[in-house]
């Protein structure tokens, strides 16, 4: 399967892409309503698993992909460290290990997109202006651009939304070293940081106004707010 590891070369234009399974497929509509209100860029879904109305409702607003990993690809609880196993079983007590999956397919997902330049955003963020600015931090350097902030002096990105031309390298260092490290790794931001910090991968970060977390106060000019974690999305099951 060496095509997951390889450009979608049928692309064009500018536009949208989020990926979603079963479990979080809650949030469609309402991810939807926020973004429809400011935008008209066309949106892929990305089929992760989810139920089969989902799946027809994201075709009734754009187009859909199914995606899956080979058998094998991303490692089962099984083949996790006790001692991995234990602290992100701590830190997340939620779906983990269904979870991982689909978390896991972010760099795959941006290689299979249809468009020249790609916003990828989770179902959490809340699209509240229009993105078409976002999309220039795609043409600088490396073609990549994720929220980067200092933490106890250490460099902290968030990949909630992302911003991608195609051809970049870096989704597909990404992607293979996902394949590679993933029994490793909680998630797709922890892959991605010790990549960056190894390979020393020069990133365009864009402004905060581009994922501002909900956690903390809310600034006027905010394009789009991320209701990132259970916090997050209980604002969003209350605004249902």
């Amino acid at each position: 399967m060496e095509d997951l590891l390889m450009w979608n070369q049928a692309s064009q234009g500018d536009g949208v892409i989020v990926g979603t399974d079963e479990t979080q497929e809650w949030m469609l509509k309402w991810w939807w309503e926020h973004y429809s209100k400011h935008n008209d860029y066309p949106v892929t879904f990305f089929d992760l698993g989810m139920s089969k109305s989902a799946h027809t409702w994201c075709a009734s607003k754009g187009t859909v992909h199914s995606f899956s990993f080979p058998k094998g690809w991303i490692a089962p609880k099984e083949k996790i460290s006790l001692k991995d196993k234990a602290y992100w079983e701590e830190k997340y007590p939620g779906d983990l290990w269904e979870g991982r999956t689909a978390w896991f397919a972010k760099p795959f997902l941006l290689l299979k997109s249809p468009y020249k330049r790609t916003i990828w955003m989770d179902l959490d963020c809340e699209v509240r202006r229009s993105i078409t600015p976002l999309f220039e931090y795609a043409d600088p350097g490396e073609g990549f651009s994720i929220l980067k902030f200092a933490l106890d002096e250490l460099d902290i990105y968030n990949t909630g939304v992302i911003v991608c031309r195609q051809g970049s390298s870096i989704p597909e260092k990404w992607a293979a070293y996902t394949q590679k490290h993933n029994h490793r790794h909680f998630g797709d931001e922890t892959v991605l940081m010790e990549m960056i910090e190894q390979e020393g991968l020069k990133i365009t970060p864009h402004p905060l106004i581009f994922n501002w977390p909900t956690i903390i106060p809310q600034d006027p000019n905010t394009v789009i707010r991320h209701h990132a974690g259970g916090y997050g999305k209980t604002r969003i099951l209350g605004a249902l």
